[in-house]
């Protein structure tokens, strides 16, 4: 046997081992490839449902908060005078509303909420005459929190 033959005999064997490790290579690599595809695919997914849901939930919070606005009497208009926040009704039926899903409020819309809790606070340490001027303000700070609402919905209803 000489040489030329024996490294001719090998080298199918060689070549045969070879191809077959370069398949086997080449299958993991892209079966990899695939399922890392596929695991960012699966969580972008979820990303997006967890986005929906919250939108879901800000939707319904807005739409009960719409609704008591117009349920219960949170201004009083004194005859169109002067504006008057009725704090125990927006204490009692609106304020939990809000806290309820706090953090899920968009950021405008939750500095008028901690803006008016600052107000209130202020008025439970002074007389209730002193803050005659105030109440004005603070019925203005809930208006805009409610056109604020409302356009918020606005972007959020289907079209």
């Amino acid at each position: 046997m000489n040489l030329t033959t024996i490294i001719l005999e090998n080298f199918s064997a060689v070549l045969a081992t070879l191809s077959s490790l370069i398949g086997v290579f080449l299958g993991s690599y892209f079966t990899g490839k695939t399922q890392k595809n596929s695991f960012k695919n699966q969580l972008e997914l979820e990303r997006n449902k967890r986005e929906i849901n919250k939108l879901g939930e800000l939707t319904m919070l807005y739409n009960k908060l719409l609704m008591l606005d117009g349920e219960k009497e949170v201004i009083d208009y004194n005859q169109g005078r002067n504006l008057n926040f009725m704090t125990p009704v927006y204490q009692k039926e609106i304020r939990p509303i809000l806290y309820e899903k706090f953090h899920l409020l968009h950021s405008d819309v939750a500095e008028i909420v901690k803006e008016i809790d600052e107000v209130i606070v202020k008025w439970s340490v002074i007389e209730e005459e002193s803050y005659d001027g105030e109440s004005e303000y603070i019925a203005a700070l809930y208006l805009k929190m409610i056109t604020k609402v409302n356009s918020y919905v606005d972007l959020l209803r289907v079209k």
